[in-house]
């Protein structure tokens, strides 16, 4: 099992469809994750909807976890959090 978090921005999407190409070779079982920090609003619901969708279009499972946070400087903590220990966590 491979569990791919996907943002909705290209870097992820990409990686997700390169490892849905080999998914059937290697014998892979792809799992979506995605983590909505409701950070951007609206824009944040969008992402987390356009990768709900390419889930469904893909026939790959989707887990999601919704995280809103109250202010800019715990919005700054979480991605700085997030970007040195290079993980998030999504809970089934």
């Amino acid at each position: 099992m491979v569990i791919v978090a996907v943002s909705g921005g290209p870097d992820s999407v990409a990686l997700l469809k390169a490892l849905n190409i080999f998914s059937d070779e290697y014998r892979l079982t792809l799992i979506i994750a995605h983590l909505n920090h409701g950070l951007r609003g609206e824009e944040s619901n969008n992402d987390e909807e356009f990768v709900r969708k390419l889930s469904e279009s893909m026939g790959i499972e989707f887990e999601y976890k919704y995280r809103y946070f109250l202010s800019p400087a715990e919005e700054g903590e979480v991605r700085r959090g997030d970007r040195e220990r290079g993980e998030v966590s999504i809970s089934r």
